[in-house]
């Protein structure tokens, strides 16, 4: 008030007027700089989740699309081919497939074949986590790999950055430790991830069942543990 009354006077500011103007509008300065910085991180926090959330949806659907092709594929095959169907399939020491060298340790490898009318295998996907030019310093992405008509596979392309701990269970009544399951006893697929954001990891969980009767399934608490 006393400053305000010196400029109308006509009369100039004292030092320790001047300090006391300067102190408020760096503290009025300090706390405005403040509700921005909050308001700021605070956006982006929700564009990351956003982020996350739309990633999370983009895995559902890749994973959703092809499972349920190869699974109908196999379904239309059933009544005629008896037995050796296997739509999807877990890596593990005895499988058919080889695990990418490039492959995330102790996340899961799955492939998901397409069979034909003949009921040979006309494709497959091979899935997998995997660093970005194989350095660990790099982000940890979900990948895949195409078959060749010719046999092997083409080189691994990236799908998903950001992306971690791919877990795949192939379901015979009960989803535990089993990598391969013939169709005929087949009851789901179950894919469980997690998508990074800058708060931690938002899990995911993707279970796509088996078009079955009723009668094969036991309880719904113990199917799908």
């Amino acid at each position: 008030m006393q400053v305000l009354v010196n400029m109308r006077s006509g009369h100039g500011f004292s030092l320790l007027e001047l300090l006391f103007v300067i102190a408020t509008g760096a503290v009025i300065s300090g706390s405005l700089l403040q509700v921005y910085l909050y308001g700021h991180k605070d956006r982006l926090r929700q564009f990351e989740r956003q982020q996350s959330l739309d990633t999370s949806m983009v895995v559902r659907r890749i994973f959703d699309e092809d499972l349920r092709l190869a699974l109908d594929m196999a379904a239309a095959l059933a009544p005629a081919v008896a037995a050796g169907l296997v739509p999807v399939e877990k890596w593990h020491a005895g499988a058919s497939f080889s695990r990418p060298s490039t492959a995330v340790s102790g996340s899961d490898v799955v492939i998901v074949r397409h069979y034909s009318v003949t009921g040979l295998i006309e494709s497959s996907n091979l899935y997998y986590l995997a660093h970005r030019g194989g350095r660990r310093d790099q982000p940890a992405g979900l990948y895949l790999r195409r078959s060749r008509p010719e046999g092997g596979f083409h080189r691994g392309e990236e799908l998903v950055t950001g992306f971690g701990d791919l877990r795949v269970a192939v379901c015979q009544r009960r989803c535990d430790t089993t990598s391969r399951v013939e169709y005929g006893n087949l009851t789901a697929v179950r894919i469980r991830y997690r998508v990074a954001e800058d708060s931690g990891l938002m899990p995911g969980l993707l279970t796509v069942p088996v078009d079955v009767s009723d009668s094969d399934l036991s309880e719904p608490g113990e199917a799908f543990p």
